[in-house]
């Protein structure tokens, strides 16, 4: 938010995504913001994420002022990360989606 309470509006909703193994280490990871702008603090950050949610059976977290929604199958974790602003079920929906086409492209490996 800035002043005066009106959002920024920005072409990326999503801040990063991120899919790290049943181990948490790193599959496939994009970021879009400058939050973590190298990989030690990408590796940092996606840790503590791993470690927050490996035993959690809920959808969204609140990690370094941040929206995460995420989806674990099997032995792959797929988060997205956004903003405090942003809608957590717009990210859902996008988790979903790209979970889906991902779902769809490996069936046939």
């Amino acid at each position: 938010m800035t002043r005066a309470g009106t959002h920024t509006l920005a072409l990326y909703t999503t801040k990063a995504v991120i899919v790290l193994d049943s181990e948490g280490k790193r599959l496939l990871a994009k970021y879009y913001a400058a939050d973590y702008p190298t990989a030690k603090e990408q590796r940092v950050f996606e840790k503590a994420l791993f470690d927050k949610t490996k035993k959690l059976n809920s959808e969204v977290v609140l990690l370094d002022s941040q929206i995460i929604v995420y989806k674990n199958s099997h032995d792959v974790f797929v988060y997205f990360v956004g903003t405090m602003d942003e809608n957590e079920l717009i990210l859902m929906s996008a988790l979903q989606s790209f979970y889906e086409a991902l779902s769809m492209l490996l069936s046939y490996v």
